[in-house]
This record gives C-alpha cells, sequence and structure tokens, in this order.
C-alpha cells in the first residue's frame, strides 16, 4: 500500500480530553549543559492509498533530552525515559466526555459513504465500490469501559463487539 506519513503533528495537546500543560522537571548536571525530563504526546497523520480521510495514531510517553546552553538553548540529544512520576488525569475528561466523543465518533462513521474511511472500525476490501451505506447495530457503547493510563496519558475506550 502506498502511505505517506506526516510527522507533524499536536505536541502536547492533541485533544480536549488532555487539556493540560506540560510538566517539566529539572535536573542540572555539570554545566553548560541542563537535563530535562518529561511526557510528550503527538497524533500523527497519514492519508492511505483506498482509504477516505487522514487516519491518526497517537504516541507519548517519556523522553530526556541534554540541553547545550551556549548564546541559544540546543538539544544535544533527547531519547525515551521511563520511571518518571504520572500525569494527573484531567478533571474535565471524565468517563462520560470520553463516551460522549467516540460516540460523535461512530455517528461519524456511520454516515461515511467510503468503502473504507479513516479512524473508522468498519471497512469493505472490495475496489471500486462507491456510494456505500453503514448503520449502527445497537449501543455499540453500552458495554463500553474507560480508562486513563498515567505513564502516556492516553485515554482508551473498550467495549464488546455487538
Amino acid at each position: 500500500m502506498d502511505s505517506k506519513v506526516s510527522a507533524t503533528g499536536h505536541i502536547g495537546r492533541p485533544t480536549a480530553l488532555t487539556r493540560s500543560r506540560p510538566k517539566w522537571r529539572c535536573i542540572e548536571r555539570s554545566e553548560p549543559q541542563t537535563f530535562r525530563v518529561g511526557h510528550f504526546q503527538v497524533v500523527f497523520a497519514n492519508q492511505e492509498a483506498g482509504t477516505a480521510g487522514t487516519l491518526h495514531a497517537a504516541s507519548s510517553g517519556g523522553y530526556s533530552a541534554t540541553l547545550a546552553l551556549t548564546s541559544t538553548i540546543t538539544v544535544s540529544s533527547i531519547g525515551s525515559a521511563t520511571g518518571l512520576p504520572g500525569l494527573q488525569r484531567p478533571a474535565p475528561a471524565t468517563d462520560q466526555a470520553a463516551k460522549d466523543l467516540v460516540a460523535k465518533a461512530f455517528g461519524q462513521c456511520a454516515g461515511a459513504r467510503a468503502a473504507a474511511q479513516a479512524d473508522c472500525p468498519q471497512g469493505l476490501a472490495v475496489p471500486d465500490v462507491s456510494n456505500v451505506s453503514w448503520t449502527l447495530s445497537g449501543d455499540p457503547l453500552s458495554t463500553a469501559t474507560v480508562s486513563f493510563d498515567p505513564q502516556s496519558g492516553l485515554f482508551t475506550s473498550k467495549a464488546t463487539s455487538i
């Protein structure tokens, strides 16, 4: 398949559910370098042949960066970090708020007229199909649970298939 990935994304606050300022911890090493650790979030967007719309994939985790301090600040190295203090779940990001976002997305997926719609669970592997119609069967969120991962800052909504 033909894919094109764009590495630009929303760093720090990819969704309305993660509206918190990034927290930084500074660990001083020998001058003139400073060591920074924290959490990152980024949403990658790409378009794939045969899929309508833009696909999105979130990535997040801990990082450590060494900054060189001269007349400017330069990142001299960056890597992953583990064992960082966990992130706190933002108060407005309730389970119901997450389910409301998922329900809205399911509604948009049900309204799709493509055989394969980006960021949707349904798809047909039939070439040259047009004017497709999708419907929801029951309430896909009736068994849904929402979880928050304090190491990544990401939310997951899971439900059993209908």
